[in-house]
């Protein structure tokens, strides 16, 4: 991860842009002011992310329809087969037919290769491959997750998975937009890339709030995406918010590219949104499960330690 992602502060709500802030960095407002008067132009939704995202979402995948879709798609073509073929489905001769591969990973493996493709077509940050990585990683994961929780709770929201996803898109917008506009920002920036990082870092809850309410997202969404960080102070779409930074913690907790240090079940964030203890550990699974299907997470022995230890000490404390 960039020195800004690893801050101990970063992930923790404690970092505020306001006028006149002596501890906002350098640029930072700047940025945010450009976005905001239009001087600079936002982009627009890739519309096939769009369709991925929506399709994502439904509760009754249209599996025949979007198997004749992907047969046209090589890159999602290959991803099939590609998964199809792993270890996770490895038991078998290997397949070379898309037909066969998508039966072999039917509806879920297809979900999961959808949300790939969602994450990669939207969590991109040209010239940092390692952000890049983390940030799609964790799109995933917090998707997963905060869809997860708000299910375990009994208040399932479809917008929760899409704020999961959506929930870093201010990194990769401002990284774009400080690259292509390089001229209205701070000359250091083209020296120290860090510093440029940094302010993104502070503002890019507000610009994907921004981005998100240009697209004509609902506001709730909107409003989980731009205090994801402090789901506290979201007057609309609290419960999303809540569920996505939950879901940013467990991810803390499971190292999955982790922006903080790893919390606790105390942690103020999980004991406000009343998971049990066996809930907690389930959804940990259900979000290290997806990661591992999608080849997303490399060393399971290091994520999920924390799953099995825990289960042990609940077993123990029953």
């Amino acid at each position: 991860m960039t020195p800004a992602h690893a801050r101990p502060d970063h992930g923790r709500g404690t970092i505020s842009i306001v006028d006149g802030d002596d501890a906002a960095p350098e640029g930072s407002e700047t940025l945010l002011n450009l976005a905001k008067t239009g001087v600079i132009e936002l982009p627009v939704q890739p519309a096939a992310a769009a369709e991925v995202m929506r399709l994502c979402q439904m509760a009754n995948l249209p599996f025949e329809r979007m198997a004749g879709t992907i047969v046209q798609e090589p890159a999602l073509a290959a991803r099939v087969l590609q998964l199809a073929n792993s270890a996770f489905y490895g038991s078998g001769r290997p397949v070379a037919n898309i037909q066969h591969a998508l039966m072999r990973v039917g509806e879920r493996g297809l979900r999961s290769v959808l949300l790939g493709a969602a994450a990669g077509r939207v969590m991109s940050v040209r010239g940092h491959p390692e952000l890049t990585r983390a940030l799609q990683v964790r799109s995933v994961g917090a998707a997963l997750g905060a869809e997860a929780i708000l299910r375990r709770l009994g208040n399932p929201r479809d917008d929760a998975f899409a704020a999961g996803l959506l929930h870093d898109l201010g990194w990769s917008i401002g990284v774009g937009l400080a690259t292509r506009y390089r001229d209205k920002l701070p000359a250091i920036w083209a020296e120290k890339p860090t510093a440029m990082l940094t302010a993104v870092d502070a503002v890019h809850a507000e610009l994907g709030a921004l981005v998100t309410a240009q697209w004509r997202f609902p506001p709730s969404l909107s409003a989980a995406i731009r205090w994801h960080h402090d789901p506290s102070a979201a007057v609309v779409g609290a419960p999303i918010a809540f569920a996505v930074t939950g879901a940013i913690r467990l991810l803390d907790r499971l190292g999955v590219c982790p922006e903080a240090p790893p919390s606790d079940d105390r942690d103020p964030i999980l004991t406000r949104i009343g998971l049990s203890a066996e809930d907690n550990l389930e959804v940990r699974r259900e979000i290290w499960t997806e990661l591992e299907r999608l080849q997303l997470v490399r060393e399971r022995r290091r994520a999920d330690v924390p799953v099995r230890a825990d289960r042990r000490k609940l077993r123990k404390a029953g």
